[in-house]
């Protein structure tokens, strides 16, 4: 080895040892190389659970703000309103996530739009904030270029975030328009073309006061409050949208609820409690699939689309909220029945003159004993017989000149079907024209015997293409054809 070659080989050794010394002294020993794809976190010391607030300011458009508060995220800019919290967790944990490809220099943000973002960003957790700007995206959409506050250079990261900072408040605004919960409502008014109705709860039981009071039915409330409470807005509208398109200076339908207990009288609008009140106006397009909605629930205001659909259960009448139980006469109370058929004259598919027939049946009566009979004692020296049973006597006779017995299982059949009464579905207008009517009246007795009650009940035979309806109560209504079958049952056991 020649002198000059020594040479170069102890200047590329200090080299290398100078090369160890710095290293060791920015720093010691390097950390493992990343795996490719990895990427570097653009928050280090951030986890999306601590943040408890965000503000967002778009270039264009209003900054949204929102504010976490028990678990929850509310809006607090543009306006004040319930937010959908898995949106903005999601949201945040896109952000918080957010990791760099690789660095771009400042002295070049200009080209990559961070001289006027199109987003502002601060996470706000604890008493530390984090600022974003966010710039433009690539060429192909699936990066952006990011800086944090503080940093010199700024990042490339993937833009699978930018719809969602791009949405604005619509979709992090939580759709459903009413928080109040259905089983906490206890008074209703609803205002429509065809007049006022209104709805109480009075001892757990609701009633309709108007147009006229009534018991009503609890599954028919049930589905419309939960058609009120189940809201969900399709969409948002600003609140600079004018009055004349949206058609809620003029509602069609307009409802107010509250949680108060109601007063034992119905209540003017100018006294009721505080509650919320929803106003539908237009419907949103000629398609006629969306109507705007306005609710005013505490201090919150808003104006949504909402399913058209909902109008329909708003516009039901107020004989379809009506308690469905029309009677309920228990059989034992039962003294006695009338049954009068009115059989209508026919010649499809046979011809019949008109009929009238009337048939009476009673309880039979218990026959008093003054006291328990001994049994008979025979002779010794006779051998014991059997004699054969006596079948025991019905309970309901056919009542005559002559009373027979009625049999008790077509009886009992029909009367059952009173314990209750429940009417299929409530009808406007009385019974159309009918093949047949049946009125059957009953008496009924009181704890110490004497007749006391009558009741009495109507069923219009319709033919088999339509349900019979019944009258009874004031009301009209559809059953089913069983009655007619338990009728005729009775009819044809009557003496001949």
């Amino acid at each position: 080895m020649n002198f000059k070659t020594t040479i170069i080989l102890l200047i590329a050794l200090a080299l290398v040892g100078a090369w160890v010394m710095i290293d060791r002294f920015n720093g010691g020993e390097k950390p493992a190389p990343r795996a490719a794809g990895e990427g570097v976190p653009v928050f280090t010391d951030l986890k999306s659970a601590d943040v408890t607030a965000v503000t967002i300011a778009p270039a264009e458009g209003e900054a949204v703000k929102l504010v976490k508060s028990g678990g929850k995220w509310r809006m607090m800019a543009p306006q004040s309103a319930p937010a959908e919290t898995w949106q903005v967790d999601a949201l945040i944990r896109e952000l918080v996530d957010l990791k760099s490809r690789s660095q771009v220099p400042l002295s070049t943000s200009a080209q990559y739009g961070l001289n006027s973002p199109a987003f502002k960003v601060e996470l706000i957790a604890g008493d530390k904030s984090y600022r974003l700007a966010v710039g433009t995206r690539s060429p192909l959409g699936d990066m952006m270029y990011v800086h944090k506050e503080g940093e010199k250079t700024a990042l490339a990261v993937p833009s699978d975030v930018w719809e969602k900072l791009a949405s604005g408040a619509e979709k992090l605004r939580d759709p459903k328009l009413v928080s109040t919960e259905s089983s906490a409502i206890q008074q209703v008014v609803i205002q429509r073309e065809s007049g006022e109705l209104e709805l109480s709860k009075v001892g757990g039981q609701w009633r309709i006061l108007k147009p006229a009071a009534m018991l009503a039915d609890e599954s028919a409330i049930s589905d419309l409050l939960f058609q009120i409470t189940g809201m969900r807005a399709d969409g948002f509208v600003s609140a600079t949208t004018t009055a004349p398109r949206t058609g809620l200076d003029h509602p069609q339908v307009t409802i107010w609820f509250s949680t108060a207990v109601p007063a034992s009288q119905p209540t003017a609008a100018a006294t009721r409690p505080a509650g919320t009140t929803l106003a539908f106006g237009n419907y949103v397009s000629s398609l006629r699939d969306n109507v705007y909605v306005r609710v005013e629930e505490g201090d919150v205001g808003s104006v949504a689309k909402v399913s058209a659909g909902r109008l329909e259960s708003f516009n039901k009448p107020a004989i379809d909220l009506r308690e469905k139980k029309v009677l309920d006469i228990d059989s034992e109370k039962v003294s006695g029945l009338t049954l009068t058929a009115e059989l209508s004259a026919t010649t499809q598919p046979s011809t019949r003159p008109a009929s009238r027939s009337t048939l009476t049946i009673e309880r039979r009566k218990s026959e008093a004993t003054l006291g328990p009979s001994l049994p008979a004692i025979a002779p010794a020296s006779t051998q014991a017989t059997s004699a054969p049973a006596t079948a025991p006597a019905s309970t309901w006779v056919f009542k005559g000149a002559s009373p027979t017995e009625a049999p008790d299982a077509a009886v009992e059949g029909l009367l059952s079907r009173l314990h209750p009464l429940r009417a299929e579905k409530f009808v406007e207008s009385p019974a159309e024209s009918s093949i047949a009517r049946y009125t059957l009246s009953l008496t009924g007795q009181d704890a110490g015997g004497a007749q006391s009650t009558r009741t009495e009940v109507q069923f219009f035979d319709r033919g088999t293409s339509l349900p019979p309806l019944a009258r009874a109560a004031d009301a009209t209504f559809e059953v089913d054809r069983a009655w007619i079958d338990e009728i005729q049952k009775l009819l044809e056991a009557q003496p001949k």
